[in-house]
């Protein structure tokens, strides 16, 4: 995602305000990666609107690796999805802004109507994550503990065993 790059990924547009890297196609698509390997960032800021039905996200700390067929399986992710309009039932861990099928936002989130642009900003600072919508944290945990590694280890991500334990990586759209 470059300054004034838009893309459409599965009827969500993206459009970034700052440059925190040179954008390069993975091998895993449908997928935009950002080159640059990040550790540590403060305030990455990210407005998106999505259409009907409109469902991406945003993963950090992916790595790519042809041990993974996916970045999901490295990489945590801030979830961009239409709440109300998609076209199966979701759970709570799948709605916006969730770090999906670990962490539910808090009562702080107001999502904005489809077509109508959301701020998201994600905040990682070691094992400490933010994410915010809205100009409202909307949740936060710190990665790698007992209680992390349990939720991990006993939901979606049990058979995943590297998911969320990279301490770089890459950003990637989804």
């Amino acid at each position: 995602l470059q300054t004034g790059l838009c893309a459409d990924v599965k009827d969500v547009l993206i459009k970034e305000r700052k440059a925190y890297g040179k954008v390069i196609r993975t091998r895993m698509p449908p997928q935009i990666m950002i080159e640059t390997i990040q550790k540590e960032f403060n305030i990455m800021s990210v407005d998106w609107k999505t259409s009907k039905g409109g469902n991406s996200g945003l993963m950090y700390g992916v790595v790519e690796d042809k041990k993974y067929d996916a970045a999901w399986k490295t990489g945590p992710e801030y979830q961009f999805i239409d709440d109300v309009g998609f076209p199966q039932k979701l759970e709570e861990w799948q709605k916006a802004g969730a770090n999906y099928a670990m962490h539910l936002p808090n009562a702080q989130k107001q999502l904005k109507p489809v077509g109508e642009w959301n701020n998201s900003r994600i905040v990682v600072r070691g094992p400490h994550v933010e994410h915010w919508l809205n100009g409202k944290k909307i949740l936060e945990f710190e990665r790698w503990n007992d209680a992390w590694k349990k939720l991990r280890d006993s939901g979606k991500w049990k058979d995943a065993p590297d998911y969320g334990l990279a301490k770089t990586g890459r950003l990637v759209l989804q």
